[in-house]
C-alpha cells in the first residue's frame, strides 16, 4: 500500500514540477519577445522622428526657390526605409502569446507602418490637391501607435 501511494504522489508531483517549468519557460519566452520588441518600437520611433524632422524641414515654404521640395516617391521611400522589422518579422508568431492587448497593439503599428508608404505614394492620385502639414500628420500618427505598442510592451 505504501509503494502505491508513493507511486502515486510521484506521478503527482512530477506533473506539478513539469506544469511549473513550462510556466516559468513561456514567462522568460515571453520576457525575452517583449524585450526585443520594445528595443526595435523605440529605435523606430527614433527614425520616424528623425525622419519627421526632415520632412518638416524639407518643405516647399522652408525651402529657397533653387533646390526642389522633397516629393512624395522620396516621402515614401524614407519612411519605409526607417522602419526596422526584423525582430517583429522573427518573433510573430509568438506574439499572440503576450496577451490580446500587446498583440493587438504591435500588430496596429506594424501593419500601420507597412501600408503608410503606400498610402502616400497613391495621395496624388486619389487627393489631387494635398494640404498644408498631410505627411506630418500621418507620420506623427505612425509615431503614436508606435508609442502605444511601446507602452503595451514594457513590463
Amino acid at each position: 500500500m505504501f509503494e502505491l501511494a508513493l507511486a502515486v504522489l510521484s506521478v503527482l508531483l512530477g506533473f506539478g514540477l513539469h506544469a511549473a517549468y513550462e510556466s516559468a519557460k513561456g514567462k522568460r519566452s515571453n520576457k525575452n519577445i517583449s524585450t526585443v520588441l520594445l528595443r526595435e518600437i523605440r529605435s523606430n520611433i527614433e527614425s520616424l522622428t528623425a525622419e519627421l524632422s526632415i520632412i518638416t524641414q524639407a518643405s516647399a515654404e522652408n525651402m529657397p526657390s533653387f533646390i526642389e521640395p522633397l516629393g512624395i516617391q522620396e516621402i515614401a521611400d524614407r519612411i519605409k526605409s526607417a522602419v526596422s522589422t526584423e525582430s517583429f518579422n522573427m518573433c510573430r508568431l509568438e506574439i499572440p502569446s503576450l496577451g490580446s492587448t500587446k498583440a493587438e497593439a504591435i500588430f496596429n503599428f506594424y501593419e500601420s507602418a507597412r501600408e503608410l508608404p503606400k498610402t502616400i505614394q497613391e495621395i496624388e492620385r486619389w487627393a489631387g490637391n494635398i494640404r498644408h502639414g498631410l505627411f506630418e500628420d500621418l507620420i506623427g500618427h505612425l509615431i503614436e501607435k508606435a508609442k502605444t505598442a511601446e507602452k503595451c510592451v514594457a513590463f
